[in-house]
């Protein structure tokens, strides 16, 4: 297993390099800027490609802490990240739809290209 990222929880890392799954949100915000000064974010939350999906539900179940169902028709659960728990919110999503919803100021960042993609 790898070990513990800096900056990433290190769940969050394995779901991008191994799953293709993409950071979005304030937590992609947060890698873009990597302002130290700022605390880490609270939650990180990603899109899963949906051939991907049946492989990341067999990882998270396999994690000690339970899983909920989201708004969006994933899941969110704690999971560990240096000294605290932050809560993990994902859900099945082609990158190409979620960008057809986007608007001005949203980032996006997959660790497994190490890109990070910024609309303008």
């Amino acid at each position: 297993m790898a070990k513990e990222h800096r900056f990433l929880p290190l769940l969050v890392l394995s779901l991008s390099i191994d799953f293709g799954a993409t950071v979005v949100g304030s937590a992609a915000g947060y890698l873009h800027e990597l302002d130290l000064s700022q605390p880490q974010p609270r939650d990180w939350d990603l899109i899963v490609p949906p051939a991907n999906w049946a492989k990341v539900m067999r990882l998270l179940r396999s994690q000690p802490n339970p899983i909920q169902f989201n708004s969006f028709g994933g899941v969110k659960m704690l999971i560990p990240h240096q000294d605290k728990e932050v809560e993990l919110d994902c859900w099945p999503s082609s990158l190409e739809d979620h960008l057809a919803n986007a608007t001005a100021g949203d980032i996006y960042y997959q660790a497994f290209k190490n890109r990070f993609l910024l609309i303008e």
